[in-house]
């Protein structure tokens, strides 16, 4: 498990916040795999589990989360400036639901155990 106080710059707009990597030995070999990355101000979760069966390996968790998106906050996120005009595209949103996160964020959440 990598606890970071603030995201850690990794290239351009991109950064990593917690990250931790399960292995496990039940029935069988285990994996887990979970982070958030963040693109300045987007938030992205996402979770992974899989587990190996004989020679095959089995998806048992799957799971994604972002913040509040739409066209003009994805641009201006990965652009780092504002483009005159975009907000004519703000009719396209994903709003994310509301969750417990820090600063009183909302995400969206996919998850599905398999």
């Amino acid at each position: 498990l990598a606890h970071v106080e603030r995201p850690v710059a990794l290239f351009g707009p991109f950064s990593i916040g917690d990250t931790c990597l399960m292995v496990q030995m039940g029935k069988g070999l285990e994996f887990g795999l979970y982070s958030s990355l963040y693109i300045r101000n987007i938030q992205i979760f996402g979770a992974v589990m899989l587990k190996t069966v004989g020679t095959a390996v089995e998806p048992t968790l799957l799971s994604a989360a972002i913040s509040d998106i739409s066209i003009p906050i994805l641009v201006d996120n990965l652009m780092g400036e504002h483009v005159d005009g975009i907000e004519a595209l703000d009719f396209i949103k994903i709003l994310g639901l509301l969750t417990r996160t820090q600063g009183g964020a909302r995400a969206l959440s996919l998850s599905g155990a398999l």
